[in-house]
């Protein structure tokens, strides 16, 4: 933390441990960081909601009772966790989506499922799909990847 480059690491060191004592919290792991790592506490409260809109819906909602996580933080979190649990695939957030309609992989009116479909109903794959996506957004370099794409 001493050497991350921000001028407020004392603040930042305690927001990291609001947001660690608030996931403890919510997945009623306090002693165990084995068990804490694969989230397995917070996982058993979503996986028999309902559908994968359902559990994604309800994970946002308890993610952000959290201090310090917000809906940009849960959809990152959503956007990732979907390759290990089944249950909260597919998710796509609309900046990834808005992406794939650029790039012609998706209609205006498609959403997650028809991407996830696009890739062959293959999670890790469509994880990466969706982090590439969102890189070059972030990157700023959607004009030059559309254009080496041909559209």
């Amino acid at each position: 933390m001493w050497e991350a480059r921000t001028q407020h690491k004392e603040k930042t060191a305690g927001q990291l441990g609001d947001v660690i004592d608030g996931i403890r919290e919510l997945c009623g792991e306090k002693d165990d960081d084995k068990e804490l790592d694969h989230l397995e506490g917070l996982r058993d409260e979503v996986k028999d909601i309902g559908s994968p809109k359902e559990v994604q819906e309800a994970l946002v909602k308890k993610l952000t009772t959290i201090k310090g996580i917000g809906p940009g933080v849960a959809s990152i979190f959503l956007r990732r966790i979907q390759g290990d649990w089944e249950e909260a695939y597919p998710y796509a957030d609309d900046r990834c989506l808005g992406a794939a309609r650029q790039f012609g992989l998706i209609e205006e009116k498609d959403g997650p499922d028809v991407l996830a479909e696009k890739v062959g109903k293959d999670r890790q794959k469509f994880v990466r799909v969706l982090d590439t996506l969102i890189g070059i957004q972030l990157e700023k370099k959607m004009e030059e990847a559309l254009k080496a794409a041909g559209v």
